[in-house]
């Protein structure tokens, strides 16, 4: 499973060394693009949307012009797939495109869960606009994913 950024941010502070905000962003930028990257890319200039599978997971890439500019993961758990990792480049952000990867993933794939740190407001509302809502339902225990963040779980059934 692709590392989650607080679990990146443990590991290298457990190393000694002191790591900044950016060198934290910086890091998760080339992850998620190295990610991203794994879906097929698609020929033409519209915004397009691709997916592959990937180990136990599926990844869900979004494309302009042939640059892959956001996307997130799929993981299968009990009460449906859990979206995790969503992320748009940074020089895409506030265009729609975290907005319509969800759309894409609810349509094609119905009941979703994510959990969401309770210290990232900017997600917390797109996937409250996106129709989803807390639920005490935890898909990270489920997986065997421990974080040390807290979390606000939603579902969007």
């Amino acid at each position: 499973m692709f590392k989650l950024r607080t679990n990146w941010y443990r590991r290298a502070a457990n190393d000694g060394g002191f790591v900044s905000h950016n060198d934290i962003e910086d890091r998760h930028h080339q992850q998620m693009m190295q990610m991203l990257n794994i879906a097929p890319r698609p020929n033409g200039p519209d915004f397009q949307i691709t997916e592959k599978p990937y180990s136990n997971q599926i990844i869900i890439s979004a494309w302009m012009n042939g640059q892959a500019v956001g996307g997130c993961c799929l993981q299968k758990t009990s009460q449906g797939m859990m979206v995790h990792s969503l992320y748009t480049d940074p020089r895409y952000r506030r265009q729609g495109v975290g907005q319509k990867v969800l759309e894409y993933v609810k349509s094609k794939y119905g009941k979703l869960v994510a959990s969401i740190e309770n210290d990232n407001q900017t997600s917390s509302n797109l996937f409250g606009r996106s129709g989803f809502s807390p639920t005490q339902y935890d898909p990270l225990k489920e997986l065997g994913i421990g974080v040390p963040a807290a979390y606000t779980n939603y579902q969007n059934f």
